[in-house]
């Protein structure tokens, strides 16, 4: 049984960049698998701290559905659809109940993840005009959007240079066939996150760098040769690309000039002249979408407005300049307008939760310290990420989120759990 839920899970990994769908069919298959033997999933899982809060967000969702149904005399059927959206992040329980004390299959899901992102960036890519993109400055999506895309490479960057080096290394032959694959997995990851043009995660990456990347255990004499193969690969490619990264970063000066403008103004009405100067380029519709975001939440601050709103939220905005976009492109607010400060506060201690499993985890001395490392590292990469965009409720980024979050469960599990298990 567990063999069967072995192969599903790393099929779903296998699958999830480039076969989203049967990534789902193996996922719920695990799922249904884990469920045959509920006693004996739960003997190995409990004890994470992660059930709290995850029990509470359970209680105040369907208590939220429920306070709907009584408002307006059903669920709305965008509030079933959204709520049924949020439901399936449950899923992360299978891989946790794979990964629990078998950090080897953690890896392999993970390598095998980055092989599929890396296969699905090389056949989405726009190779007969790279070099049209390269000059215009235009964003390629490489079948998610280009944000998402850019998040999905800085975490598979994070992923390489950190558990590449401190990996176990299989000798002879095998070792330089590693080491080859990993530098142009490099290469293709960095130049695919900067033609994603997604300043959110050029900033996310950079804050999680650092976090990742500290500590003796990475400079050891015996990884700085991959190290520096590795880095190298990622200057040259940034080098090649530098004079784009600078365009991009200065393309939305006129929003920053009339923001600093706004922050500066002396009174109110000047305050409010400065915002309305503010263009509606990149930069400039994020801003309005938050201030939009805001007002709305401030009419019902603590529970929201409710699930499924969302759409009418932004068709009903009074700047006609915001009525074509599809969400507030920053996760907490979007929580925030729609399930309140409850339900947002509920929604930041779920990876909260996972992070303090993790930290539990490197004290109690568990042997994989570069998994921690890479896996503190991506939650801070995609809390960070979400300060800019918002998909929460499209299937890219919740089987990103469930393969992450599951194996950050699975291997903050508490020992002797694991022990009872294997």
């Amino acid at each position: 049984m567990e063999r069967s839920a072995c192969f599903c899970a790393l099929l779903f990994a296998a699958s999830l960049f480039v076969l989203p769908a049967l990534a789902n069919v193996a996922l719920v298959s695990a799922g249904l698998l884990m469920l045959s033997r509920p006693r004996a999933a739960w003997e190995r899982l409990r004890g994470h701290p992660l059930w709290l809060p995850l029990g509470l967000a359970l209680a105040y969702l369907a208590a939220h559905l429920l306070w709907q149904a009584i408002a307006v005399g059903q669920v709305p059927p965008p509030a079933r659809e959204e709520a049924l959206d949020l439901l399936k992040y449950l899923l992360l329980v299978p891989v946790a109940w794979v990964v629990a004390g078998h950090p080897p299959r953690a890896r392999w899901m993970l390598a095998l993840a980055g092989a599929g992102l890396v296969v699905q960036l090389l056949l989405q890519a726009p190779w007969g005009e790279l070099a049209q993109l390269h000059a215009s400055g235009r964003r390629v999506d490489f079948g998610f959007t280009s944000v998402a895309a850019g998040l999905y490479c800085a975490a598979g960057l994070l992923g390489v240079l950190v558990l590449v080096p401190a990996g176990t290394w299989a000798p002879g032959r095998r070792r330089g066939v590693v080491l080859v694959a990993a530098a142009v997995a490099v290469a293709v990851l960095t130049a695919a996150l900067l033609l994603s043009r997604s300043r959110g995660a050029w900033l996310a990456l950079l804050l999680a760098l650092p976090l990742c990347l500290s500590g003796g255990w990475l400079m050891r004499r015996s990884l700085r040769p991959v190290q520096a193969v590795l880095g190298l690969c990622m200057v040259a490619v940034l080098l090649a690309g530098g004079e784009s990264v600078a365009r991009r970063v200065v393309d939305d000066a006129p929003a920053y000039r009339a923001l600093i403008e706004t922050v500066q103004a002396d009174d109110e009405a000047a305050a409010e002249r400065a915002w309305d100067e503010i263009p509606h380029d990149s930069v400039g519709l994020r801003l309005h979408l938050w201030r939009l975001a805001l007002d709305s939440w401030r009419q019902r601050p603590l529970l929201g407005h409710g699930l499924g709103v969302h759409d009418e939220l932004i068709a009903g905005s009074p700047d006609p300049g915001l009525r074509h976009l599809v969400h507030l492109h920053n996760i907490y607010l979007d929580l925030a307008a729609r399930l309140g400060v409850v339900g947002l506060l509920l929604a930041v201690a779920l990876p909260g939760s996972l992070a303090l499993g993790l930290r539990r985890a490197a004290r109690d001395g568990l042997q994989a310290p570069d998994l921690l490392r890479f896996l503190f590292g991506v939650l801070a990469l995609t809390a960070v990420w979400g300060l800019f965009d918002s998909r929460i409720f499209k299937l890219d980024f919740r089987l990103y989120a469930v393969l992450l979050g599951g194996i950050a469960l699975g291997l903050a599990v508490p020992r002797r759990r694991r022990a009872c298990a294997s």
